[in-house]
């Protein structure tokens, strides 16, 4: 997990299974570990009962671009590692992807960046 507020709340416990409770989470496929494998992980959590508070799309959004810079992600891959890569997302429209936010996030800090959306 790799959602901050969540992932120091779990770091206090004890190995073992949670519950999320009802939740969306946005997933994202980590970097290779030394077997090879690329595992998924859980990268930011929305929690349906903050949605239901009025936390909506866009305030998802700013808080997830505000992670992205918080962790300069533009600085920790190089943009050669994912050239000619492609993201994909189960969204039925870009309108509302994690993905997209990364994709547009990284083309404004980096030249080159084209973003095709397929459908």
């Amino acid at each position: 997990m790799t959602d901050p507020i969540y992932e120091q709340a779990y770091l206090a416990k004890a190995n073992g299974q949670y519950l999320v409770k009802d939740a969306y989470l946005t997933v994202s496929i980590g970097e290779p570990y030394t077997d090879g494998c690329c595992y998924k992980l859980v990268a930011a959590i929305i929690e349906r009962a903050l949605k239901k508070q009025g936390q909506d799309w866009l305030t998802y959004e700013d808080s997830f671009l505000e992670l992205l810079r918080s962790r300069a992600i533009e600085n920790a891959i190089s943009p050669d590692l994912i050239e000619d890569s492609c993201l994909l997302c189960s969204e039925d429209s870009p309108s509302k992807c994690h993905r997209r936010l990364v994709a547009e996030y990284l083309r404004d800090c980096w030249d080159g960046v084209e973003i095709v959306h397929l459908r």
